[in-house]
């Protein structure tokens, strides 16, 4: 079964699709989404205030304050917000580098992974 998205969290946790529907999904502390990318393996979202998952594309989508106050505001399906975190840079490099460097047809990430920071 191959993994629609991955969240990865401040504290080294994540959660995908196969952990459950994005409404399950641990709410704050969010660092990135990983979702795979036909084009370039990974595609990750990062560095936001706010994801927001919208029903009818099936997808996660970044949001600024005026993005989430707009998403919030549309009439009909249920609403996922998720919240990003600051953290230091080198944690922050180390968190995203994991994001890219889970496997494109599955997500899947190593939890051996260590990544060095340049």
């Amino acid at each position: 079964m191959t993994a629609k998205w991955i969240v990865f969290y401040d504290n080294d946790q994540s959660f995908s699709s196969l952990d459950g529907p994005p409404w399950e999904a641990p709410r704050d502390y969010v660092q990135c989404i990983a979702v795979p990318d036909v084009g370039c393996g990974n595609r990750v979202i990062a560095e936001q205030n706010y994801y927001c998952w919208h029903f009818a594309d099936d997808a996660w989508v970044p949001h600024d304050l005026n993005g989430l106050i707009q998403y919030l505001s549309v009439p009909g399906d249920r609403k996922v917000v998720l919240s990003g975190y600051w953290v230091q840079r080198d944690r922050y490099i180390k968190i995203r580098a994991k994001a890219f460097a889970a496997d494109p047809e599955t997500l899947y990430v190593d939890p051996k992974l260590e990544l060095e920071v340049a």
